[in-house]
């Protein structure tokens, strides 16, 4: 099967692209990382499939509404 062709399927079946599921599992690790871990952002960027620090802030912003250093400070602060 080629890839366009998987990408229509699960598209069909899940409603969504396999990209888009695999970007919202990736920033819900992260965001359990930064939760549980005392890792830097940059080290949770990089665990979660992101070589880009900035690249990961932005899409971590783009789907929870805060960016990973706010979303840190506030779950320490908690």
């Amino acid at each position: 099967m080629s890839r366009s062709a998987f990408a229509q399927h699960f598209t069909a079946a899940f409603g969504r692209p396999p990209m888009d599921l695999l970007r919202e599992l990736r920033l819900r690790r992260a965001a359990q990382m930064l939760k549980s871990s005392q890792a830097p952002v940059k080290s949770v960027a990089q665990a979660v499939g992101y070589g880009s620090r900035s690249y990961f802030s932005r899409a971590f912003k783009a789907f929870y509404g805060i960016d990973p250093a706010a979303y840190l400070a506030s779950e320490t602060a908690l």
